[in-house]
């Protein structure tokens, strides 16, 4: 019998009114002609008959805070405008979706919430509810309108695997589509790009994509970063700096080869967070300007910004007598983007900035909006944001470094540029070992140092898997596989380096030649030092006793190479020679062997001793001949 899911419901339950409601889009800027129009998602209707819409507008909300209550339904305020309308007299569009329609040409500018709800008629309750905003402007742009910096990052986890291939999950193309699509907006922005990814596009479609990308970049401002993400406060805390630095080097590297693009290396994009060391690093970067989360820095006193919201520049402390420009993401706007409701979600957002507006629609301010890092990008919210800030009449979108310029940073009643400390933060762990990848990086060199060509042996992709190693986006065993992975082939090309096994050679002369036998299986040339010793031999061409160091070898690729070496023996026998073949750095040691080398050839000392002990011999006999003769006569005589 097949399973039938959940237990059916009372029959009370399946008679009660239901529907689910989603704002499909809206007007955004309501001119002078007061026309405001909405398209509404409605679903999951069950007793239609029973239900009807209810659509009021209510009065202008007078601060932010009350605009942040509003999106909970509460503060709403008295109605300017009613509709209700029985469900069933409600036409669905070709997009099917509800049109609602509403004039109100008398309205002042402002912010007005709209209240949706589809009731359940005879029980006088909302079965389906949400607040948008209505959004009322003059028809001539605003003298001076609010500054608007969006900071987008576009960059995808690591794509380089341990085992050098490359890969992009589908989801993460789709969002870096989503994203790529609203550069050609007109709305500049400020791009913070993650060149991992760059370089991983450049490989996936042989530069289609990145040809594109590079072209839409050029209206907008595009930070310098680091190869991939990094923890730049916990490398600073370990004493690290040099790894960001070498990080950004390689990154804008990567973003002038892939996208011809030169990164703003002056602005600097910090999320979370910050320690000192941290700001400190950036600083000795050549940093002059830093986005912030608010919450990184401790908090102004409310008389500082005037009871508004902080929509301008400020100075942070760095260290005695050097401070950065700073500018701070309004935390308030986050919120939006969290919205189920993305459409809705994303005229939150635009109806927010009005009312940071209309605080102080007379004074120049600014404001940066940075998407939260764990957000995923959409058309529905992305293109309904971007496409309505590039009509704003009060709202001008800019780049971090247009605002910077448009907007004259914060002062205290005396004048003097406010100055902010830092939040009080512990240093965040680093969470690996850096000497592990110090070794690493080690015997990468020590190959590099090996290699004919350096292009040769993918010296290019073991130094971004290090790179890679160092994201903050990986955890401690997949980490693990990155160094792992450099070891290896570093291993597996320094093992196919070889002197072959023990061997014994004779000199049958004082002076002669020992074949040095070497042999390179790996399918590119190398340059190997050969060192030599022995305590019972003299190398020809060494100043030092018992020992020749041949540099720079060059052992063609999958040959064996022999080389003759000259040698003196200095005694006769069996004695060891010992060969030892390293990477020209010193750092690898290829192989190691021991040759036995017999010398049958005496020495002059040797032959001088012979010599010497066959007279005394000679002497001896003689000398004992003539005294056993003078005893034979001796004898015969008596």
């Amino acid at each position: 019998m097949l399973g039938t899911g959940a237990p059916a419901a009372s029959g009370a339950q399946e008679q009660r009114p239901s529907a689910t409601l989603a704002l499909a889009s809206q007007t955004a800027w309501v001119g002078e002609s007061g026309r405001f129009t909405m398209r509404l998602d409605v679903d999951a209707v069950r007793r239609p008959q029973d239900l009807r819409l209810d659509v009021t507008v209510h009065r202008a909300v007078r601060t932010r805070s009350q605009f942040a209550r509003t999106l909970e339904g509460e503060l709403l305020g008295s109605s300017v405008h009613d509709d209700e309308v029985a469900f069933d007299e409600l036409r669905f569009d070709p997009g099917g979706a509800v049109p609602v329609q509403i004039e109100l040409p008398s309205l002042r500018t402002g912010v007005y919430p709209v209240s949706v709800a589809i009731v359940d008629a005879e029980a006088r309750e909302p079965v389906a509810f949400l607040v948008t905003h209505l959004v009322k402007v003059d028809d001539e742009p605003a003298e001076v309108p609010l500054n608007v910096a969006w900071v987008q990052t576009y960059g995808a986890p690591p794509s380089l695997q341990p085992e050098g291939d490359v890969r992009i999950d589908d989801d993460e193309l789709d969002q870096l589509r989503t994203i790529a699509a609203q550069l050609d907006s007109g709305v500049p922005m400020t791009i913070v790009p993650t060149p991992e990814t760059v370089a991983a596009l450049a490989t996936l479609d042989a530069g289609q994509t990145v040809e594109a990308l590079a072209g839409l970049l050029a209206d907008h401002q595009v930070l310098s970063t680091p190869f991939v993400d990094l923890d730049v406060g916990a490398l600073a805390g370990a004493g690290r700096v040099e790894d960001v630095n070498r990080q950004r080097l390689i990154g804008d590297q990567v973003l002038a080869d892939v996208l011809g693009v030169r990164a703003d290396v002056r602005t600097w994009s910090l999320t979370g967070p910050v320690t000192r060391s941290a700001l400190r690093a950036v600083a000795d970067l050549g940093v002059r300007q830093v986005v912030f989360d608010e919450d990184a820095l401790a908090p102004l006193d409310a008389d500082v910004t005037g009871g508004l919201t902080l929509a301008r520049p400020y100075a942070v402390d760095v260290s005695a007598g050097a401070d950065l420009d700073a500018v701070s993401v309004d935390r308030g706007l986050l919120a939006h983007f969290e919205e189920a409701d993305e459409v809705l979600g994303a005229h939150r957002l635009l109806a927010d900035l009005a009312v940071l507006h209309l605080d102080a629609p007379g004074t120049p301010r600014g404001v940066v909006v940075r998407p939260p890092e764990d957000w995923t990008p959409t058309d529905a919210f992305l293109g309904t944001v971007v496409a309505n800030l590039a009509t704003s009449p009060m709202l001008r979108p800019v780049t971090v470094d247009g605002l910077f310029d448009a907007v004259e940073p914060l002062v205290d009643d005396d004048d003097e540029p406010v100055v902010r400390e830092l939040a009080e933060v512990r240093a965040p762990s680093l969470g690996f070992d850096p000497a592990d990848v110090d070794r690493a990086r080690a015997t990468m060199q020590g190959l590099g140092s090996l290699l004919v060509e350096p292009s040769a042996a993918g010296l290019e992709v073991l130094d971004r898997l290090l790179l890679v190693a160092e994201s903050a986006d990986l955890g401690d065993g997949t980490r693990e596989r990155y160094l792992d992975a450099v070891g290896d082939r570093v291993a597996t090309a320094s093992t196919r380096v070889q002197v072959p096994g023990e061997r014994t050679y004779r000199l049958t002369a004082r002076e002669g030649t020992i074949p040095l036998i070497l042999v390179n299986e790996n399918e590119f040339a190398v340059q190997v030092d050969v060192e030599l010793t022995s305590d019972k031999l003299a190398f020809a061409g060494s100043d030092d006793p018992g020992r020749l160091v041949i540099r720079g070898l060059v052992l063609d690729a999958g040959q064996t190479t022999t080389e003759a070496v000259a040698v003196k023996s200095r005694t006769s026998g069996a004695f060891p020679l010992n060969v030892t073949v390293r990477s020209p750095d010193g750092r690898l040691e290829l192989s190691a062997t021991r040759y036995t080398i017999t010398s049958t050839v005496a020495s002059g000392v040797g032959l001088v001793l012979s010599v010497g002990a066959g007279a005394f011999l000679l002497v001896w006999w003689a000398s004992h001949w003539r005294r056993v003769a003078r005893a034979r006569r001796l004898v015969a005589a008596e």
